[in-house]
């Protein structure tokens, strides 16, 4: 039962680092939308996505991770840490490819960087950036993990944690199937602007269900075209 009760506290100090982390994540891949035309539909799927799809799959990693390795004891948390500084970095060189060439990181752009980086068009200085910006999100991991030791953790919190981020997954994606359906630009066009996004779409779901959301025809139709509302 000891065992027991140390891993359940091991797991809610984890979660916590997970909920101080979402912030983090929201703010980076904010950057990948800053010169969106964005309405309230929209940042409602924005941030349901940044839980539900991102988070949700961390989740999952890192909550395996604790199985593997809470043995370990003092050192459990060394491979997790690790894991989460290598999201939330993938997350943050993405972005900053996708400024610099609006595309985002994949096994081709790496293979083109490796074998010509000089073609890419990137400064001498970009490696040197990289590494600062390694260091930084290192950093913020560490004080993470640390403020997350002083933090009060609620007897609820992992169920309502879970409940959330799996909410939010399932938000998001009936409501970019309806928003694919009906070609709403307000959704659609946040799709390519986000890293390793693969949104389900479902036709048959989205006519039968698609009137239960506030996303109008015409609404649509006159943002296509570029006529007031």
């Amino acid at each position: 039962m000891r065992w027991l009760n140390q891993a359940a506290d091991l797991y809610r100090h984890l979660i916590i680092v997970l909920v101080l982390n979402v912030p983090v994540i929201y703010l980076i891949l904010l950057l990948n939308i800053r010169n969106v035309n964005s309405t309230i539909l929209s940042w409602i799927y924005f941030s349901c996505v940044v839980v539900g799809y991102y988070v949700l799959p961390l989740l999952f990693v890192v909550s395996i991770a604790f199985l593997l390795f809470f043995p370990l004891k003092k050192f459990a948390f060394i491979p997790i840490v690790a894991i989460i500084i290598v999201f939330v970095y993938f997350l943050l060189i993405d972005s900053f490819a996708y400024k610099i060439a609006k595309i985002h990181i994949d096994h081709f752009w790496l293979e083109w960087v490796l074998n010509d980086f000089e073609s890419f068009g990137l400064q001498p200085s970009t490696i040197r950036n990289i590494l600062f910006a390694l260091f930084g999100i290192i950093a913020v991991e560490i004080s993470i993990f640390t403020i997350a030791r002083r933090i009060w953790k609620p007897k609820f919190l992992v169920a309502t944690f879970w409940l959330f981020v799996v909410l939010s997954f399932g938000i998001s994606q009936v409501v970019h199937a309806v928003a694919y359906q009906k070609n709403d630009v307000r959704i659609t066009s946040l799709t390519p602007k986000l890293p390793v996004y693969l949104p389900i779409t479902s036709h048959k779901n989205a006519v039968k269900y698609g009137g239960f959301l506030p996303i109008s025809e015409n609404e649509t139709s006159a943002m296509l075209l570029g006529m007031p509302l």
